[in-house]
């Protein structure tokens, strides 16, 4: 939804000839913080911290006024309090664990594979492109108008909610690791179809104007 705000307000502004036309998105940006600043002192204590810190009491009053409804004797409420206390203790058994722990074993070595090689699919599916250098690429295909660049990103951004949401509602029907295995091999896919010799040879680059 920030993003969404933030190309709206950039098509509204871009427009203007003074220095607002970008200082008003920027001092947009401090609403959110500034609103958590004035309102945090008013918000309840973490009951996870006050655990911690042996105030169980307090955090079990929180936990039943905000998660109970105010019934001390919700099983919910118990069943968390429960769970933040065992993961508090796994917490402290394991604070002796070095870093070598990440590579001990063969299992952990792959976990580290995936992970590492998850921060570089996310920056090959295009977000980055799409963020930092949509202005550049839609220069490449020929749209030079601002309006047009700007009404590009704030559809982009409402599509990419649209999409974000249904996923978010339907991918727990789905086995994770059928997803990503789906996602990479699209991806692929993708790539290759667009690979610079084929689109070379492709009836539409003249109609694209892409340049290298």
């Amino acid at each position: 939804m920030g993003a969404i705000v933030a190309a709206g307000t950039t098509l509204g502004t871009f427009k203007m000839h003074s220095n607002w036309g970008w200082r008003i998105p920027s001092l947009l940006q401090l609403v959110p913080s500034a609103l958590q600043i004035t309102f945090i002192y008013f918000m309840p204590e973490s009951p996870r911290w006050l655990i911690s810190k042996g105030r169980g009491d307090e955090a079990m009053a929180i936990l039943v006024k905000y998660h109970a409804e105010g019934d001390a004797t919700s099983e919910f409420v118990k069943a968390e309090y429960v769970q933040i206390e065992k993961t508090l203790e796994l917490e402290r058994e394991t604070e002796s664990v070095g870093w070598t722990e990440l590579i001990a074993t063969s299992g952990m070595r792959r976990r580290i594979l995936v992970g590492g090689f998850l921060g570089l699919a996310t920056q090959w599916s295009g977000n980055g492109l799409t963020s930092y250098f949509l202005a550049r690429i839609l220069d490449n295909v020929g749209v030079h108008d601002n309006h047009t660049k700007n009404v590009i990103n704030l559809g982009i951004t409402c599509w990419g909610f649209f999409n974000a949401t249904i996923f978010a509602l339907t991918s727990s029907r789905f086995k994770r690791r059928t997803i990503y295995l789906v996602r990479s091999r699209s991806l692929v896919q993708i790539y290759w179809l667009i690979h610079p010799p084929r689109l070379a040879q492709s009836p539409c680059f003249a109609c694209l104007r892409l340049g290298r």
